[in-house]
């Protein structure tokens, strides 16, 4: 479903684009960013939208999908300066899905290769930030 797969996130004044027009791309704006364990491609082989790397959870009831966002050198400062991220969603007036924004890497509910849920519950992997604290 093309809705979606549609959506803007801005930061300040810049907009960073994934699953939108690929005219509305700036070199400058940021990216969506790979991850290890990224299993869903959103809008892929869809020539008007760009593909949005994601981890989509289909074990838990709360059915996370998470994206990484790469900034920019601008981008860095402007937040660091600022101390404001902008967050703006397409919802096509229907109602608002819970948000969440972090700078952290959240734990991701991994599922074995064949996709069936673990037999011990879902296994969590931690942070990256994480890991080697």
């Amino acid at each position: 479903m093309r809705r979606n797969a549609v959506f803007k996130v801005k930061l300040w004044q810049g907009w960073a684009l994934a699953g939108c027009d690929r005219n509305d791309i700036n070199d400058n704006d940021m990216k969506a960013g790979e991850f290890p364990e990224v299993n869903a491609r959103i809008a892929e082989n869809q020539e008007e939208y760009m593909t949005l790397p994601a981890h989509v959870d289909t074990v838990t009831e709360a059915g996370f999908t998470t994206c990484c966002w790469e900034l920019s050198w601008r981008e860095r400062l402007r937040l660091l300066r600022t101390g404001r991220l902008w967050h703006q969603i397409m919802t096509f007036h229907m109602p608002l899905q819970p948000q969440l924004l972090s700078v952290t890497k959240p734990p991701l509910v991994l599922t074995p290769k064949n996709g069936e849920p673990p037999a011990q519950g879902p296994k969590q992997q931690a942070p990256a930030d994480e890991k080697h604290a």
